[in-house]
């Protein structure tokens, strides 16, 4: 099964209505932390994934709150060891699990904002690329040798870092922008 985990559309008001006000509930009664709450809402409206709808769905209908607590306290963030959280959830739903996947886990990664999926992986492709636009310029050039001699060349961001340093940019013709 093909999942779309880009790019990021909204989820249906209704379906988010009545979620916020289990979470909401969940929240008052003191079973849910606040920025897990927040946290899952962020996450439904960041993605069109039908895993990750079906998932929160599955672990709220079923007062998983330990477990959607572990999955949303926070967000991930860079450490030393850059990203790290769980793939595998401690309850698996059954959108989760899906077919199954090699060795016996699940098809899909665990859906959370504090755990390694999808969702997180694309955040943090999204923050290098904000990252590296400050330090890098791609461009597109008709020019001869272009795209076959210059094009393999790392552009490094100080003439003076090593090759472990480089970042590999391909450039190529510029793309035909006319709208024939």
């Amino acid at each position: 099964m093909a999942i779309d985990y880009w790019p990021m559309t909204n989820n249906h008001p209704a379906e988010m209505s009545d979620l916020s006000s289990s979470l909401n509930e969940a929240v008052a009664a003191d079973h849910l932390l606040e920025s897990s709450r927040d946290n899952i809402l962020a996450l439904l409206d960041g993605t069109s994934s039908p895993v990750a709808a079906a998932a929160i769905d599955e672990l709220v209908q079923h007062a998983e709150w330990k477990e959607l607590n572990d999955r949303f306290f926070k967000t991930l963030a860079f450490g030393t060891g850059g990203l790290r959280g769980r793939t595998i959830g401690r309850v698996i739903t059954s959108a989760e699990q899906g077919v199954g996947g090699p060795n016996g886990r699940p098809e899909h990664p665990c859906v959370g904002t504090a755990s390694m999926n999808f969702y997180n992986v694309s955040r943090a492709i999204r923050g290098m690329i904000i990252y590296l636009k400050s330090y890098l310029s791609v461009f597109w050039t008709d020019r001869d040798f272009s795209e076959s001699e210059f094009g393999q060349i790392p552009i490094r961001p100080n003439p003076d870092c090593d090759k472990s340093q480089s970042v590999p940019i391909r450039i190529g013709t510029r793309p035909n922008l006319s709208k024939s």
